[in-house]
Order: C-alpha cells, then sequence, then structure tokens
C-alpha cells in the first residue's frame, strides 16, 4: 500500500459488474432529445425506469434534472429490487466518470438519501469512480468494519491504533465479504503484519480474551509467510496472525492464494488491488496453486482450498481469465505487473482519523498476479495439467483451456483455476 491510494476509474468498466446499473445508452439519447424541449412528463418517464445509482448520475450529469431527480428519490423506497445483471457488449459508449468537482456542488441533503439506497456492494463500486466518491462511504465502511469486529469481541479504535503502530492490516476473507454485502461469512479474522511484529500484535489478542492455541513457524505452503499463531477466543471466535517474511504484510497477502483475498482493512481505510474480479463475484488463482509441482502434499492443500470455495457457493474450473483485454497493461490481467496504488486498485479512506497517507508508515508494493508474461503462458500448461490429472483420478470432471493468440497484443486465457460465485 502506498502514500497515494485514490483510484482513477478503469478505462473500459462493464456495465455487467454495475449490479442494478441501468444502461446509461438506453437513455441518454432519450436525455439529449429533451434538451430541446424537455417536458416533465418525458423526463419523469425517463427517470422512472432507473435505479438509485443512474439516477446518482443523472443529476450529476445534468443540473436541470435536478429537481425531477430529488421528487424521485424521495418516492423511492429504501428496500431495494433485486434486477437481473446485464451483459453488454463493451463497445457500448459509457458516459464521462464523475468528479468529485461533481459532488461537491450537489446538495448533501440529496447525496445522503441516495447513498441511503444503494448495498454496500453499490458503494464500492460507486467509490471507483473517483476520490471524492470513495470518501463519501468512507463513513459507511468504517462503521461496517467496527460492527464485524464487535463480532469478534474486539473494538475497532483500538484494532486501529494497533496497526498504526504495528503497520499490521486485517485481510483473508473479510475484505471480500465486506464488498460483496456478505454473501458468505468469514469464520474468521486474519492479521498480516512485517517480520517481527506478531510478537507485539498476539499479546495485544491476549489482552482481549485470546488464546495461542498454535504457533507454525515454518510454514512452506505460501512464499512470503514467515510465521502464523492460531487464536481462539473464550466465545469461540478464532483469529489467526500472520508474521510477513519482510517488512511489508502484502508481500504475503499479494501471493495469497486467489485474486479475491488480495486486498486488506488498514488503520487509514479499505484497500482491495482486484475489485473489479470481486464484484463479478469472481477470483483466479495465484501462482500458489498453478506452479506447485503435484505432489501429495501438494495436492492436499490444493484440494483444501478448493473445498473452501465450493463451500461458499464458489464453481470453478482450469480456464484463466477469459475476458478480452490487453495483456500486460490491463490490471486485470495475470500477466500485469501491478502496484498497490495502481489504477486497478480501491481504496475506500475512513475518515476522521490523525493519520494522513502520506504519515502512514507504508510503502508501495509492486507484485505480477500469475508470474508471467503472455509468451511464456505455455510454461504453466505442465503443471496445471498435471494437477487436472491427478484431480480426474479422483472422478472429478474438469475442463483445461489454453487460448494464446500471437497477435502483437494478444488476447489469451492464462491457465489458472478460475472461481465464480453460483448464487441460483
Amino acid at each position: 500500500m502506498s502514500s497515494n491510494f485514490t483510484s482513477e476509474p478503469m478505462s473500459t468498466p462493464r456495465p455487467v459488474l454495475f449490479r442494478q446499473f441501468k444502461v446509461w445508452s438506453a437513455w441518454k439519447e432519450q436525455i439529449e432529445i429533451l434538451q430541446n424541449d424537455p417536458t416533465a412528463a418525458q423526463i419523469n418517464l425517463i427517470l422512472s425506469t432507473m435505479d438509485a445509482k443512474s439516477l446518482f448520475n443523472t443529476c450529476l450529469d445534468s443540473s436541470r434534472l435536478y429537481e425531477f431527480v430529488e421528487a424521485h428519490i424521495s418516492a423511492m423506497q429504501k428496500s431495494s429490487v433485486d434486477e437481473p445483471d446485464m451483459e453488454v457488449d463493451s463497445a457500448v459508449e459509457q458516459s464521462s466518470p464523475m468528479s468529485s468537482a461533481h459532488l461537491a456542488r450537489m446538495p448533501v441533503e440529496l447525496t445522503q438519501r441516495i447513498l441511503s439506497l444503494l448495498s454496500f456492494a453499490d458503494k464500492a463500486v460507486f467509490a471507483l469512480t473517483c476520490a471524492g466518491a470513495a470518501q463519501l462511504v468512507g463513513e459507511d465502511f468504517f462503521q461496517q468494519c467496527r460492527s464485524l469486529l464487535k463480532d469478534f469481541d474486539l473494538d475497532f479504535d483500538m484494532v486501529r491504533l494497533m496497526m498504526t503502530a504495528t503497520g499490521a492490516v486485517i485481510s483473508g476473507s473479510t475484505v471480500p465479504a465486506l464488498l460483496t454485502d456478505f454473501l458468505f461469512e468469514p469464520h474468521d479474522l486474519d492479521f498480516f503484519c512485517p517480520a517481527g511484529f506478531g510478537q507485539y500484535v498476539v499479546p495485544f489478542l491476549e489482552q482481549n480474551r485470546y488464546e495461542v492455541e498454535k504457533c507454525v513457524r515454518d510454514y512452506g505452503k505460501l512464499p512470503g509467510i514467515g510465521i502464523i499463531w492460531y487464536l481462539r477466543h473464550a466465545g469461540g471466535r478464532t483469529v489467526n496472525v500472520v508474521e510477513s517474511r519482510t517488512e511489508d504484510p502484502l508481500h504475503a497477502i499479494a501471493r495469497f492464494h486467489s485474486s479475491q483475498v488480495v486486498g486488506a482493512i488498514s488503520s487509514c481505510g479499505v484497500w482491495h488491488a482486484n475489485p473489479w474480479l470481486t464484484f463479478q463475484l469472481s477470483a483466479l488463482t495465484t501462482p500458489t496453486l498453478t506452479r506447485l509441482e503435484p505432489t501429495a502434499e501438494s495436492q492436499k492443500h490444493v484440494w483444501n482450498i478448493l473445498h473452501k470455495y465450493e463451500s461458499r457457493g464458489f464453481e470453478w474450473s482450469f480456464k484463466g481469465f477469459s475476458a478480452p483485454h490487453k495483456c500486460g497493461s490491463d490490471t486485470r490481467c495475470p500477466a500485469t505487473p501491478r502496484t498497490s496504488d495502481d489504477a486497478g486498485c480501491l481504496f475506500i479512506p475512513f475518515p476522521k482519523w490523525t493519520l494522513s497517507w502520506d504519515e502512514a508508515p507504508q510503502t508501495a508494493t509492486a507484485w505480477t498476479a500469475h508470474g508471467y508474461g503472455c509468451e511464456a503462458g505455455i510454461l504453466n500448461a505442465g503443471s496445471g495439467a498435471r494437477h487436472a490429472e491427478a484431480f480426474k483420478n479422483d472422478n472429478w470432471e474438469l475442463s483445461m483451456q489454453m487460448l494464446l493468440d500471437e497477435e502483437e497484443q494478444p488476447t489469451h486465457s492464462n491457465p489458472l483455476i478460475e472461481f465464480h460465485l453460483n448464487l441460483a
């Protein structure tokens, strides 16, 4: 993580990622027609087809529509009605992203009313549009984190002070659960800390009625991890403290088993490296799985991870990231070098905090999600195929797909394991 965490909007966001989000082009032409001869009846007819997020953007797009938008927001029920995701061709024209200046011109009362209609998943998508939007939802995510920590009998204010002093962050399944309205419930809490700081994080938890059940000092399954403490609360809740081998806990987090868990809650805010995949309820494995030699021990480790995702409703297959993209530059591509403050990251800052990102003890971290460039993607086929064959021997029906384009900027699917949450 870095001193500059303002996320830029993606160049070609896919509308399907915006849950309950109307397609802009469907009504944008009508809005342009109304500019010549607008009538209240026509405008209200268009606005009646929009959900909360679309109304928000409409108000930003045209101040003339403000009074009509305000009337519709007042009439909307707080309980939202789920709408089916809409698959839209990537060529469909998208509206220009809103800016912090636009948000500043909006009445606070209207902004608060619109945001009150959005779920946390929608607020997370909204936070990606600009830094001002992320700040608007910061208080909501702060309170949600406070509630989450309370379930583990931990005071969030004290935890934030501890994380500031030690450089520790909360990671694991907690962050994706937070960004998806808790479609699955995290069973434990994972603190990741820099090398040498576990000796301070563990006593803090012990002061909060947690006891160490086990300490593993040679955790060889995942790179970047030094020591793991497993603690259990008197009430039954469990917390794990994971000490990185380096001074940055993100070195261990970025190498965890899937893109879904490459995120963190720090003392300053909520961060995630792969928000778009997470909003799609999808994930890609990291080299932790695809580069393992298929020994008995490694296969057991892979099985445990796959079963963990299955228990949450995910389906998986060997096919990799299949969305059209430019390899090596699109932040969703497994072969693209990433940094903790690049345009593909999400950061939602917490309000009312004495430390700014410039003052926080954090440094930028770089990694590559898959570890190979496109031209070397075939190198992973051997390991993946051997794992697939091993799984087939246990009556698992798996398919492995390798699509490598020979063009200069190829579109490809790396031989990764792709997870999709099945909501049926």
